[in-house]
């Protein structure tokens, strides 16, 4: 049953286990965290902390690893 924007527990169940079955998998060097189970993306990623984490759509774990890059700027002083 679907109420304004609200799915009951069995029908959003059902509507990530199609997702999960339709999913590709795993994600790399992505701007948002992506669940590699369902394809749910995280949003405010930076916040996360690394390790096995679970994923707030289907509940079922994934490891997280966070990349960081590192720039320089240099001008005449």
């Amino acid at each position: 049953m679907y109420v304004e924007g609200v799915l009951c527990n069995p029908c959003h169940g059902a509507r990530v286990e199609e997702r999960i079955s339709k999913f590709n998998g795993d994600h790399e060097y992505t701007h948002e965290a992506v669940c590699p189970h369902c394809g749910y993306v995280h949003r405010d990623s930076w916040d996360m902390s690394e390790g096995v984490r679970n994923c707030n759509d289907c509940g079922r774990e994934f490891d997280l690893t966070r990349h960081t890059e590192v720039t320089y700027t240099t001008t005449k002083a």
